[in-house]
């Protein structure tokens, strides 16, 4: 055999006899490493190799971060929304009043809105204080801090998007009313109970004590207020009146179209900054002022006060919301119908559709300013229509729960008058509270009306998705 190649295998089989010798020792806190720096990874821990005297060792090490890993986005749903061009015009949801008249008179369920106050930017409105023989002011009222006031701007300044401010007028000095508090029946009880015209004497005398004083003409609104001592057993009850009643109040500069009392500072709840019931139930007078009606039903011994007395609607109630349904509770918001009728709410923010019609639409939340579709309007006949608009967990509803936020779903007939059952909730199958305070529908559920089923099918903090189909 080659010489050669006898040298090469000889060696090769020493070679391969040898035990491995690593080229370095294991990575370990205090082993020996070759060069300042370097790190080496070993477990869950990088160790780097540093100089300890004369040695070079490898340190304590650090523990080792892994990375999180980035979850996969959960893609948004789309939805081909429906072109509101492609439906019927707005005007065609204007349900029209049918209702027979009151002697409270301009109000509405319908339109057009009867106020005289309609269309207003800036109300004028004067704070007029009387006293009474037996009841009197002692002090100047225009230095006084009136609650009411600062309440009153700042919840029309809300529910209108900052479309309607009050400009206020308080003067100096209380005028005498000629008889007693008492001879006003200005309580719950009485008020309920006596004949109605002698609330308006009482508005009458308060003009006419003023008159010579005050330039009526120069005001949009009136509205009395009593001395700051007095109680809710001398004041309790709001009798004003509105334009085009069959009783007129009259001041030396014609009729006072739209003039209100406030009761005493009594009741300590309510939905107002400070709480205070007096300037709750106030708003809510205004609210007729403005031509709104009373959502909740009244009890059947009222004063004969309507042709349609102890005759209601079988729509129901609107449970805890609306500050005309509702005075002081924890769920004021007006509804959409009511804003779209102040023209809080523009023709633009309206989907109005008929009841065959179906469709997807982005219902952004009734409770923030901002444009889109504020409402949904489902016309079932001349008089009655199926609405549909966004709730949150803000603005003056900071009561409602975040769990219960959705859809307000409700029934309107204008045939009927106020107190008398105009509005009602449409209940979905889910409902678990009495005062029905979970009656929105929520993200998922849907409710059938009139052979129409309405879904909610998107959520988030601004705005519904929602879809109108016909029920199978």
């Amino acid at each position: 055999m080659n010489k050669r190649v006898i040298a090469l295998l000889s060696i090769l089989s020493i070679t391969l006899y040898l035990p491995l010798i690593p080229a370095h020792s294991a990575t370990k806190a205090g082993a020996k490493c070759t060069k300042v720096g370097i790190t080496s990874v070993a477990g869950n821990k990088t160790f780097t190799c540093i100089k300890s005297g004369k040695k070079l060792v490898w340190n304590k090490g650090v523990g080792v971060v892994k990375p999180t890993p980035t979850p996969t986005p959960t893609p948004t749903p789309t939805f081909s929304l429906t072109d509101l061009s492609t439906l019927p015009p707005v005007t065609q949801c204007k349900l029209k009043d049918f209702s027979t008249p009151n002697i409270y008179g301009a109000v509405s369920a319908g339109f057009p809105n009867p106020s005289a106050l309609s269309g207003k930017k800036t109300i004028r409105t004067i704070a007029l204080h009387v006293d009474y023989p037996d009841l009197q002011g002692n002090y100047d009222p225009s230095a006084e801090k009136i609650d009411a006031i600062e309440e009153i701007n700042d919840f029309y300044k809300s529910a209108s998007y900052g479309k309607l401010n009050f400009e206020w007028t308080v003067p100096n000095f209380f005028s005498r009313m000629p008889h007693e508090v008492g001879y006003y029946h200005l309580t719950r009880a009485t008020f309920q109970t006596v004949n109605p015209y002698d609330n308006f004497n009482f508005l009458q005398d308060a003009i006419n004590v003023s008159d010579s004083r005050i330039d009526f003409s120069k005001f949009d609104l009136v509205i009395i207020f009593g001395p700051k001592q007095a109680t809710t057993s001398q004041i309790g009850e709001f009798p004003g009146t509105r334009s085009g009643t069959n009783y007129r109040i009259m001041s030396n500069e014609g009729q006072v179209r739209n003039i209100q009392t406030s009761i005493a500072k009594g009741f300590k709840y309510g939905y107002t900054k400070l709480g205070n019931y007096y300037s709750a139930g106030l708003i809510h007078e205004i609210g007729h002022e403005l031509g709104l009606i009373d959502l909740y039903l009244y009890p059947n011994n009222e004063p004969n006060l309507y042709a349609n007395n102890n005759m209601y609607s079988s729509l129901g109630t609107f449970g805890l919301f609306d500050y005309m349904n509702n005075q002081g509770g924890p769920l004021p918001e007006p509804n959409g119908w009511n804003r779209w009728l102040l023209g809080f709410v523009d023709d633009s923010q309206i989907a109005c559709l008929k009841p065959t019609d179906s469709g997807t639409f982005k219902v952004e939340n009734l409770g923030k300013t901002g444009v889109g579709l504020k409402l949904m309007v489902i016309k079932v006949s001349e008089s009655e229509a199926i609405l549909i608009e966004s709730r949150r967990s803000d603005g003056y509803d900071y009561s409602l729960s975040p769990n219960d936020e959705g859809l307000l779903i409700y029934r309107i007939d204008t045939k009927w008058t106020t107190g008398h059952g105009a509005f009602g909730l449409v209940l979905k199958k889910e409902i678990t509270k009495p005062d029905l305070g979970d009656a929105l529908v929520r993200f998922g559920e849907s409710v059938t009306v009139s052979g129409i089923t309405i879904t909610n099918k998107s959520k988030n903090d601004s705005y519904d998705i929602v879809t109108v189909t016909q029920a199978p």
